[in-house]
């Protein structure tokens, strides 16, 4: 079923794969799920990797971030995880890779820094921004 993209995602994604940023998804959806969405979206040429439940251990454990690093020759130092979930944040932690959190999702602000989250973005603005700024 269709779960929708948040506002200005799409745009978003599209202009940091421009920028050269390796974009990849590590998620607790189905492959078959997250490849009827990627395709629904029009996003197939977009993640240079994905990782879903079906191929992976369930997040907090690291494996599903770390294959999705292996695959893309990605040190966990250089690597950032953005999610909206607690388990997002404990996976990234896990896994050695910068935890960032989205307070547009699943967890509140608090709740994602409570977790351990060193960067949380209130809106794709604020991602786009602070790549931009770098």
């Amino acid at each position: 079923h269709e779960t929708g993209l948040f506002p200005q995602a799409k745009e978003t994604l599209m202009w940091l794969k421009e920028r050269g940023v390796l974009l990849a998804v590590a998620t607790g959806k189905s492959k078959r799920g997250l490849d009827f969405e990627i395709e629904l979206h029009g996003l197939t040429d977009v993640f240079a990797a994905t990782r879903t439940a079906s191929d992976s251990e369930a997040k907090p454990n690291p494996a599903m971030l770390l294959a999705i690093l292996e695959d893309t020759h990605t040190l966990p130092t250089d690597a950032m995880m953005l999610g909206d979930a607690t388990l997002d944040i404990a996976m990234a932690r896990n896994a050695g890779v910068l935890p960032a959190g989205v307070s547009f999702g699943a967890s509140e602000r608090s709740t994602l820094l409570d977790e351990g989250a060193q960067l949380c973005f209130d809106s794709w603005k604020q991602i786009f921004d602070w790549f931009e700024s770098r």
